[in-house]
């Protein structure tokens, strides 16, 4: 009984989870970065990441799904400009890549290409040094 309460419980309070998209920027030199994510369930989010060097002429882009495993820790460093947040892992093939966002209001993120050699491109970067930022609308 309590079994199916609680699947139920979880399938009532997933979807109040999922919410709109988010886009985060972070303008770097020549380099612009463009994240854009939505919660899909507690543990999940989708994602659209593209790196776009306009004096280059290059864009590198990324998508899928990401999802949150507390358990797990990549790297045993810490990283620069650490901030309390919630980490969601994108893994396809060879290509990893964990998107740390500020817990306390969602309007940070710091993206970490830990290996992506198919992405792996000097003009457009998937991971630069900084932290890419929300970008409110303007009305």
């Amino acid at each position: 009984m309590r079994r199916s309460l609680a699947c139920a419980f979880l399938f009532l309070v997933t979807p109040l989870f999922a919410g709109r998209a988010a886009t985060y920027v972070l303008n770097k030199g020549d380099i612009t970065q463009t994240l854009v994510m939505k919660r899909e369930t507690a543990q999940s989010v989708s994602f659209s990441f593209v790196s776009e060097c306009k004096k280059e002429k290059c864009k590198d882009s990324l998508g899928g799904m990401a999802t949150q495993d507390p358990f797990r820790h990549p790297t045993g460093k810490d990283y620069k400009g650490s901030f309390a947040a919630e980490e969601y892992l994108y893994e396809k093939g060879k290509c990893r890549v964990i998107f740390r966002v500020d817990m306390e209001s969602a309007s940070m993120v710091k993206v970490l290409a830990s290996a992506c050699p198919e992405h792996k491109k000097k003009k457009c970067p998937l991971e630069i040094d900084g932290i890419l930022r929300l970008q409110r609308n303007k009305r």
